[in-house]
């Protein structure tokens, strides 16, 4: 590992550690323990805090207020269990010698209440270790703050320390112990007796659960993409929102005054999404999202552009047991039918349904699933299904020439005009887009 030399001037230590030492990439150039308020690690200046003293009843996860500080911090607790017998031993010498000096107290009742409460807390106690439900720790914890000035230092000292008393906890700064808490905190598991002897306090087994520190106001989903960083304690936020485990839908609501960066904010969840493969659908109202849907490689569609979509398209997704894709497309049909044909009665609907139907037959597509896949005449493996494609689904002027016949519904024909040979028309003919590319972007500028 090198040389490590030590130079001790009267009561300080300052260890140098070599340019030429094998461990230059994991230790640090020099450590100074000088200052009695800090110790310095390469212009860092690190202090610490000492935990005294609780309250007697401490509220459950109560270090999260500490973790979640906008602070550079190392928090270390020990945990020293206990003999039961010797402490079961001790409390019984306890309690008997509390209770005599209650019957001797006189008349102040300050120090009657206060041995009143040692004396039913350390019965408590007893009586946990003695039914086996519970074991008795001694608990040590230190609080570390690193930063490069002294004034910041000084500041997130101070900020700590208010904090921590509003969680009802005492705490005195390790100034003259800096170098016994700072070997603490390091992950070697080596207690100080100088240090854990001021700030051990008991506890028992269920007290440990209010100390359990892996907690934090922030939102971190492993599967999730970057959102950015919390305002509050500088987290990373990472959101998952497709995670039917944890959330109840995938909504998502951006608000913000003009300029706050709404539209980059989508964009950037649109881009970070694609990259890993997360099918998205986006309906552009004033074209900003051209530019991006094509550095991405998506589908683009402008129907002023010559691009046109069948809306009799049946479309090879998954499916429950039992479910028919001509059955699911008709009651989206239906759907989009009654969005046209205004007012249209139950009667009209049941003969419209039959109509489509017809016209898929027509196309010799039927409920059974089977008629959608038709033989691949380009595969080398004899026998190979495919998913029919656009150009052999029946379109929106075969579903019109049919409606005609119907002397009921010649009505709705007139009103599907616009659709057939207007200005709607690039909803009828065959689809020439590739609407199964992950990123689709709809232009509805010329159409609003």
């Amino acid at each position: 590992m090198g040389l490590i030399q030590q130079k001790r001037e009267g009561m300080v230590t300052k260890v140098i550690i070599p340019n030429t030492c094998d461990a230059d990439n994991i230790c640090s150039s020099y450590i100074s323990f000088e200052n009695p308020k800090c110790v310095e690690i390469d212009g860092i200046l690190y202090s610490s805090l000492i935990v005294t003293n609780y309250s007697r009843e401490m509220e459950p996860l109560f270090l999260d207020k500490i973790l979640s500080l906008d602070i550079d911090t190392n928090l270390s607790m020990f945990y020293m269990k206990q003999n039961t017998y010797d402490v079961i031993k001790e409390l019984t010498y306890t309690i008997g010698h509390i209770g005599a000096n209650i019957k001797t107290s006189g008349e102040n009742e300050q120090g009657i209440e206060v041995a009143g409460t040692a004396y039913s807390d350390a019965k408590f106690i007893r009586k946990e270790l003695q039914m086996g439900e519970e074991d008795f720790f001694y608990i040590c914890i230190l609080i570390g703050v690193y930063a490069k000035k002294e004034e910041q230092l000084e500041a997130d000292l101070e900020k700590l320390e208010s904090v921590c008393l509003s969680c009802g906890l005492s705490t005195i700064r390790a100034n003259f112990r800096q170098e016994e808490t700072f070997k603490m905190i390091l992950p070697f598991n080596k207690e100080e007796e100088s240090v854990s002897s001021i700030s051990k306090r008991n506890v028992l087994t269920s007290g440990l659960t209010s100390t359990y520190p892996f907690v934090s106001n922030e939102l971190f989903d492993k599967k999730g993409i970057l959102i950015g960083v919390n305002t509050f304690d500088k987290s990373i936020l990472m959101l998952d929102r497709f995670d039917t485990t944890k959330y109840k839908n995938s909504n998502m609501f951006v608000v913000g005054t003009s300029g706050s960066g709404k539209s980059y904010f989508v964009k950037l969840m649109i881009n970070r999404n694609r990259f890993i493969n997360i099918s998205q659908f986006i309906i552009d109202p004033d074209r900003e999202y051209k530019a991006l849907c094509s550095s991405l490689k998506g589908t683009y569609i402008n129907f002023g552009a010559n691009q046109t979509i069948n809306v009799f398209d049946i479309r090879e997704c998954a499916l429950e047991e039992g479910e028919s894709f001509l059955l699911n497309k008709v009651s989206k049909l239906k759907i989009f039918f009654s969005m046209i044909f205004e007012n249209m009665s139950k009667e009209d609907e049941s003969v419209l349904e039959d109509i489509i139907i017809k016209c898929y037959e027509k196309y010799d597509i039927n409920e059974n699933n089977r008629s959608l896949y038709i033989t691949n005449p380009k595969s080398k493996i004899i026998g190979q299904k495919i998913f029919k494609t656009s150009d052999m689904m029946p379109t929106l002027e075969d579903f019109n020439n049919l409606l005609k016949k119907e002397k009921k519904l010649k009505k709705y024909a007139l009103e599907l005009k616009p659709y057939i040979s207007g200005t709607l028309k690039y909803l009828n003919s065959k689809t020439t887009i590739d609407a199964n590319n992950e990123l689709v972007v709809v232009d509805i500028h010329d159409i609003r």
